[in-house]
């Protein structure tokens, strides 16, 4: 088993390097604002876009509250967000009432796995209809079915962390610990149901990738092992919690720029993909890192739309791969980040990195003289 239990929890250090963090946040916000890439790109959308959400839905309504409640079954891992949004939009436009607590809290859990399994949602099948019931209960007798009742009073983040997190002795949610705190304060702020206050932005692997490739929080210890560990979740989570208390960045902004960023750009590193062997069998799952020959187009055209054309190229030292993090629930930091390896073609390194470009073709790139290179449109003919 891959898991942690807890005599086995690895004896991790961290330090958080403030200012080197702060200058990286201000960079992915920058081009975040002007939408330079990886930000116009198709798929750097939001899970709660308005094209992944139900076409029934009526915004701003108690249902649509009810709705970002319940997606957040599905932010804990496991799943693609984007994918979990639209399958838990499927069952809302079939199945509306499912998602009201006074109808809910009367339903045979086996009803809702058969539902979560006919959109394809068969990660935690069993678990997430029981947390379903429970929740539905809870939010009947505490907050009159509505969870914007919950935030009635509510500015700060520590509160939020007494009301929602479930604290194993029947206060706050079923399936609600630390990141989906953040994630419904996101999904409710985002949507207008919640006035604006300080809190850290969900730590999903999208987050984390950023933050511990560039060593913003940087852990010491035996990198071989899982760092995706209360320690070393606490000081990212800290981290940004700073950013917006002191350093005075918006956290829905910094939220949708880091997690678009690192969705859009990092997942495409071709040094970081890992491919699945055989049937996916939960944390047994079989994984490998798969083999990369530098001398392939393929290669090399991928690798430009990521850390090829990457601003945060010299701060950025590792591999964060997706894989692991999803079928696994781990994340190493085992595997320096090193670019092609043994590679001679027509790729040069320009002098000014002002432009948020690592690496640039020598020629036939179709933009202007004087713009950047555009990385949706780099191609790379090794003849």
């Amino acid at each position: 088993m891959r898991t942690i239990s807890k005599t086995n929890i690895p004896k991790l250090r961290t330090r958080i390097f403030w200012q080197k963090g702060l200058e990286v946040m201000y960079d992915i916000l920058e081009l975040y604002r002007v939408g330079a890439d990886p930000f116009d790109r198709p798929d750097a959308v939001v899970p709660q876009d308005p094209r992944h959400m139900p076409q029934t839905l009526e915004v701003g309504s108690r249902l649509h509250r009810l709705l970002l409640f319940h997606i957040n079954y599905y932010m804990r891992g496991g799943v693609d967000s984007v994918t979990a949004v639209k399958a838990m939009s499927k069952i809302f436009d079939e199945h509306p009432e499912y998602y009201l607590p006074e109808y809910a809290i009367n339903l045979d859990p086996e009803v809702l796995s058969q539902a979560l399994q006919a959109v394809g949602l068969n990660y935690r099948k069993s678990q997430t209809p029981q947390f379903w019931v429970e929740n539905a209960r809870r939010l009947v007798e505490r907050y009159d079915a509505d969870p914007g009742n919950i935030f009635l009073g509510l500015d700060s983040w520590d509160e939020a962390v007494r009301r929602i997190r479930n604290d194993h002795r029947g206060n706050g949610f079923k399936g609600f610990q630390h990141k989906m705190v953040s994630m419904i304060i996101y999904y409710f702020m985002d949507a207008g149901f919640v006035s604006p206050f300080n809190f850290p932005i969900p730590v999903d692997i999208h987050v984390a990738r950023v933050t511990l490739a560039n060593e913003i929080v940087k852990v010491y210890g035996d990198q071989d092992s899982n760092v995706y560990t209360d320690t070393v979740l606490d000081a990212i989570r800290n981290f940004y919690l700073w950013c917006a208390e002191e350093a005075g960045l918006e956290p829905l902004e910094l939220c949708n720029a880091v997690w678009l960023y690192s969705k859009a750009k990092c997942a495409d590193n071709p040094e970081a993909e890992w491919r699945q062997e055989g049937e996916f069998d939960n944390r047994s799952t079989v994984l490998y890192k798969k083999d990369l020959l530098w001398d392939q187009t393929a290669a090399i055209n991928q690798w430009l739309r990521a850390c090829g054309t990457c601003r945060f190229s010299t701060t950025c030292n590792w591999n964060v791969p997706a894989g692991p993090y999803y079928k696994w629930g781990e994340i190493k930091l085992n595997d320096r980040r090193l670019g092609p390896q043994g590679f001679t073609g027509n790729i040069i390194e320009p002098a000014d990195l002002a432009s948020g470009f690592r690496y640039v073709r020598k020629a036939n790139v179709t933009a202007a003289a004087d713009a950047p290179p555009n990385p949706n449109q780099l191609g790379f003919d090794l003849d």
